[in-house]
């Protein structure tokens, strides 16, 4: 807090120091987009790719449930980077990759476990239900009899 007690010289300094500490986003220069041919996006993707892929990886992984991990970590991850392709082809700029990755990284784990199709899927041991040369011994005598 500026006390009034200060010099008007030294409440100046503080104020001045209190704005400097907001990070401010880089200004967005007016004109075309920067990328007018896909040529310059590929580019800047393929960099934040090389640079982020290890740490969009990590959330997802981090953000699925334990028993999905193995099956879904990477699947969804590369659901992430089209995501990040299509958000750049609308005309979009990624000023902070690390804070946009993650959002994006958890928003698709969500939307996973919030589809109807996950929620009704199960897998099924097909050992189970016996031997699976006995079933299809079973389909096949039943096509053999339509047959006569």
């Amino acid at each position: 807090m500026i006390s009034m007690n200060a010099p008007a010289a030294a409440r100046e300094v503080l104020a001045a120091d209190h704005d400097k500490t907001k990070d401010e986003l880089p200004k967005r220069p007016r004109g075309p987009h920067p990328y007018l041919n896909e040529q310059a996006l590929a580019a800047d993707l393929a960099e934040i790719y090389a640079n982020q892929h290890v740490r969009v990886l990590g959330i997802v992984a981090r953000t699925l449930r334990q028993e999905d991990r193995a099956a879904y970590a990477e699947d969804l991850a590369q659901d992430v980077w089209l995501m990040v392709w299509q958000y750049l082809l609308r005309g979009n700029e990624i000023l902070r990759p690390p804070g946009l990755l993650a959002v994006f990284a958890r928003r698709r784990v969500y939307a996973h476990y919030k589809s109807a199709r996950i929620r009704r899927e199960m897998a099924v041991d097909p050992q189970q239900y016996g031997p699976l040369d006995r079933v299809c011994a079973e389909l096949a005598a039943i096509g053999t009899e339509d047959a006569r």
